[in-house]
């Protein structure tokens, strides 16, 4: 018995003409008939038949339903769409060429699956927060065509994205550079303790014998400000040293502001001797 893959991508506009000139540097066809043909090719050549490709929105935009029947049916492994905002009409409704095609299951707005046994949240759209984001799980959208930066353990995964080599990718691929196990499970940590206090992961990267110090910030901050007067603490950069972005309520007592900026430049000047 073979093992069944998942695969993942975004925004593939088959039957686009009008893409070919707004994202010009990643396809670069003479017509949208040549760009669909290296789209399939690619997907054919990475996803075998028995495997899953969940696509995150905008499979097509053509209204000739027997090539976009064609094109599906050219492509070879099970398919799983997620609704973006070309596959549905003005009044949200699933279009017709788009609904007809036998899917894996029908077509959703947002959908929870595993994989590698991890929870991924997927939707066309990227999200700010998804569910169980504080305890490691994964959001992969589309939509932005690579100019939006992934927050924390989201990222786009679009064949416009220079990762992704205008072809699916797997989990495994499209997490190597987000936050490690270590690094999600000391975030939830920190977020068990201080809740709102602490910036989302992968804006809070820290090498282990860092880790310490970073938390006995968050501790005295807690100690010297009420929960809802403390915004974020974010930027934390352990390149040079760290930098620590301190955003306080405009109510907070001048003389309390001043001990917390003073208790982050302590903490600032201690890592950057253990650089």
């Amino acid at each position: 018995m073979s093992f069944t893959q998942k695969f993942y991508s975004a925004d593939l506009h088959l039957g686009h003409a009008a893409i070919l000139k707004s994202c010009a540097s990643t396809r670069p066809f003479a017509t949208a008939v040549e760009m669909d043909a290296a789209i399939v090719d690619n997907i054919n050549a990475r996803v075998r038949g028995g495997d899953i490709l969940y696509i995150l929105g905008d499979f097509t935009l053509s209204r000739n339903a027997e090539y976009v029947r064609h094109l599906f049916h050219t492509i070879r492994p099970r398919k799983i769409l997620i609704l973006g905002n070309h596959d549905v009409d003005n009044r949200g409704a699933v279009k017709k060429t788009i609904s007809e095609l036998p899917w894996d299951c029908p077509p959703v707005g947002a959908l929870e699956t595993k994989d590698g046994g991890r929870r991924l949240w997927l939707s066309h759209y990227a999200h700010r927060t998804w569910p169980a984001m504080h305890h490691g799980s994964y959001h992969f959208f589309g939509h932005s065509h690579g100019n939006l930066k992934g927050y924390g353990r989201s990222r786009d995964v679009g064949i416009d994205v220079a990762d992704t080599l205008f072809a699916p990718r797997t989990f495994q691929e499209l997490i190597a550079t987000m936050p490690d196990d270590s690094e999600a499970e000391w975030h939830s940590h920190l977020v068990r303790q201080y809740g709102r206090r602490v910036p989302p992961v992968g804006e809070i990267r820290v090498p282990e014998q860092m880790r310490p110090l970073i938390e006995e910030m968050f501790a005295r901050l807690s100690v010297l400000l009420p929960d809802e007067r403390l915004s974020t603490v974010q930027d934390i950069d352990f390149q040079n040293g760290v930098r620590v972005d301190l955003m306080l309520s405009w109510v907070l007592p001048a003389n309390v502001a001043a001990q917390a900026h003073a208790l982050v430049d302590e903490i600032q000047s201690r890592a950057g001797d253990q650089v």
